[in-house]
């Protein structure tokens, strides 16, 4: 046998065990205060490459097969092999969309989706897919400000659960994790969910395209799918006022419920509409930050009259038909 045949065969002998010892000792390193919460959600996450499973060790997340992916000083992990194109969805974008959601014109849409949870405390285990800046997570496990809620809804929305927050974009993210919080923030492919399989008790969806199989796959027996879709009223006062710039001014979301109805069993449809009179700046954010409008430019905004917006959507909750 050659040097270099011998060489590689006593290697390959030693690699598994330098590899358990490696693990060992990633394991029992610090934990730095920014990655302690992924402690609660590294049993649910699959490594993105090779799909083994994934460990804490220092300020990373780390797989079997010695894959590492660092969590960042914000507090996120990038699971993305590489940087996405964002059509639109720049870190500008999410800035006026923070905007618009502070403002409130999106409020009883979470508190809607709030109000499920609140009411199903067994759901545990949660991810936000396309989560953007975090708004619904992070109310989600933020204090409720109303103490006159009955328990256990009074200290917080929803104790004692596990928020995963993704999204294909970092600069969302980066908008998401400010302030600290306990979300675990992952850029990823909604797509291709680092999720173990079974491993969610719900998948939250608001807004953003489904990949049904997936959502399917990483639920548990029992699990629910909670899309957020828009309705047949939504944004009507800009699809009034833009008609001319946008392909249908009408809109209904009958083909979205039907192909939700091919995957999932539809259990219940919630409707949440609300109309909000609009200021000069809160209505620039609003045109910014919608993609019905993408392209339009500022001078054309500014000329169209706005004095209202209606946020007009449907709860869809159900279950995979399998």
């Amino acid at each position: 046998m050659s040097d270099r045949k011998h060489a590689k065969r006593k290697n390959k002998q030693r690699s598994a065990p330098a590899r358990r010892e490696k693990r060992a000792c990633c394991k029992s390193t610090p934990v730095p205060a920014r990655a302690a919460k992924f402690a609660y959600c590294e049993s649910m996450l699959r490594c993105p490459v090779c799909a083994s499973a994934l460990h804490l060790a220092g300020g990373s997340l780390v797989c079997d097969r010695g894959h590492d992916f660092a969590i960042s000083k914000k507090g996120t992990v990038n699971f993305l092999s590489r940087p996405h194109e964002s059509d639109g969805y720049d870190q500008d974008f999410f800035e006026n969309r923070r905007i618009v959601f502070e403002a409130g014109y999106y409020e009883h849409l979470v508190e809607g989706v709030a109000s499920f949870f609140d009411a199903r405390p067994d759901l545990r285990c949660i991810v936000d897919v396309g989560c953007g800046e975090g708004f619904y997570a992070k109310r989600l496990i933020a204090p409720r400000t109303d103490k006159s809620a009955p328990a256990p809804s009074e200290t917080c929305l929803l104790p004692s659960r596990t928020l995963i927050g993704l999204d294909l974009s970092k600069e969302a993210l980066q908008v998401a994790a400010r302030g600290g919080n306990d979300v675990c923030w992952i850029v990823g492919d909604v797509a291709a969910l680092p999720l173990q399989d079974s491993s969610m008790d719900a998948v939250l969806d608001v807004f953003t395209p489904a990949h049904y199989a997936e959502f399917a796959r990483v639920l548990k027996p029992g699990g629910l799918l909670v899309k957020v879709v828009p309705g047949a009223n939504h944004l009507k006062e800009l699809r009034h006022a833009f008609r001319d710039l946008i392909r249908h001014e009408d809109y209904t979301n009958q083909l979205v419920v039907d192909h939700f109805q091919r995957h999932f069993k539809l259990l219940e449809r919630i409707p949440l509409a609300k109309t909000t009179r609009t200021t000069p700046t809160e209505l620039k954010a609003f045109v910014r930050m919608t993609p019905l409008l993408f392209g339009v430019d500022e001078k054309t905004a500014e000329s169209r009259s706005v004095p209202e917006i209606t946020v007009d959507a449907e709860l869809l909750v159900g279950t995979p038909l399998r």
